[in-house]
């Protein structure tokens, strides 16, 4: 077995289900395997020598309704099965199914807060509003006190919502070029109403003006992941994100999406556009599979790497060697010069979508 390569379709199987679940933990996927979440870790870690065929055989046996085994197993085409089970696009993150069973149960803070056992309702109102993710803990709860619904749809979002439900799949229909196009990030981020028609089955699009009251809820990644080594890039998601931070957004949003913090004066040049130290951003991740086919720079002024041996860095992409497989990165601040990295030293790239905070303090 290649397991570099095993590996590296795990991770592809991990983003893929974080695309459509996007507080999808290792975890979870411990949870779902019935592993433990060190084995899990250990599996998915990219240079750790841990990976069995047993492994392999558990993961697509528990996700036989999304992966085709034979490519968990050996790489054989196609990734996919027909008609993947996916999660309810308006139910994919837990504090959304946690809201999902308050209404259906026609409870509110208070009278859920009581039924669970628990001694406040702040909590429970915060997870309704979308500022807490739900912890582990509070999801076993849950099905303990309302045991008509599925572990596995609580947990995951994937399969029927009770036990006695259809399966909690999206309706939605996007082609395949129209998903390739989002995921690459070649699309006008102004320009979304064809999508959006697709999205919502309609000839044109029902989407408006850009309206702050709709927001949803990203994880932060803490500050101190931002230096130091990442061989076990997977373990900086974090299993329980006590807090969201809340953004206004658009209608539709394809990806995974993260919130990194800039530390340092290297992207300060002075420019109003330039990235100053504190500031938030809200990245989008690049598939991997899109990396050799070029960056697409006249889209996005800057990239988020995350390195093996530098950390995170947030740069402009000057020039991209394709045959070499090599990026040019360059700092704003004259005082930091222009380096480059080769792909085998990336583990992630993000593109960067906006400047969500910005701080005004000395």
């Amino acid at each position: 077995m290649d397991k570099a390569a095993a590996k590296e379709r795990l991770s592809q199987a991990f983003a893929y289900l974080r695309k459509y679940s996007p507080d999808l933990t290792l975890s979870d996927l411990a949870r779902e395997t019935k592993l433990s979440p060190a084995t899990v870790r250990n599996a998915f870690a990219p240079h750790t020598g841990y990976l069995t065929v047993s492994f392999l055989e558990t993961f697509a046996s528990s996700f036989a309704q999304v992966f085709n085994r034979e490519w968990v197993l050996t790489g054989e085409l196609p990734v996919l099965v027909p008609d993947p089970e996916l999660p309810d696009p308006e139910l994919s993150r837990r504090w959304q199914r946690v809201a999902f069973i308050m209404k259906r149960e026609k409870m509110d803070a208070s009278s859920f807060t009581k039924k669970l056992g628990l001694s406040s309702p702040t909590t429970v109102m915060r997870i309704q509003r979308g500022l807490t993710k739900p912890q582990d803990k509070t999801l076993e709860l849950i099905l303990k006190r309302f045991p008509d619904y599925t572990d596995r749809w609580l947990f995951l979002g994937l399969g029927k919502v009770t036990k006695w439900d259809v399966p909690a799949r999206s309706s939605r229909y996007v082609p395949r070029e129209e998903e390739d196009r989002v995921a690459s990030g070649d699309e006008d981020p102004r320009m979304m109403s064809k999508l959006l028609a697709l999205l919502s089955q309609s000839k044109e699009s029902t989407a408006g003006a850009y309206m702050p009251r709709e927001s949803t809820g990203y994880e932060v990644m803490d500050d101190t992941a931002s230096a130091g080594s990442f061989r076990g890039f997977v373990e900086t998601f974090p299993d329980e994100v006590k807090t969201l931070y809340n953004i206004p957004i658009e209608k539709f949003h394809s990806g995974e999406y993260r919130l990194f913090r800039v530390k340092g004066e290297s992207m300060d040049g002075g420019d109003i556009m330039d990235l100053a130290n504190g500031d938030l951003v809200l990245v989008r991740n690049v598939d991997r599979t899109y990396w050799r086919d070029g960056l697409h720079r006249h889209n996005w002024r800057y990239f988020v790497f995350v390195t093996i041996d530098d950390g995170i860095v947030i740069k402009e992409v000057v020039d991209q060697d394709l045959e070499k497989d090599l990026y040019t990165l360059h700092s704003h601040n004259p005082d930091y010069k222009d380096f480059t990295l080769h792909g085998s030293q990336i583990l992630a790239i993000y593109n960067v979508i906006q400047v969500v905070e910005r701080r005004l303090n000395r």
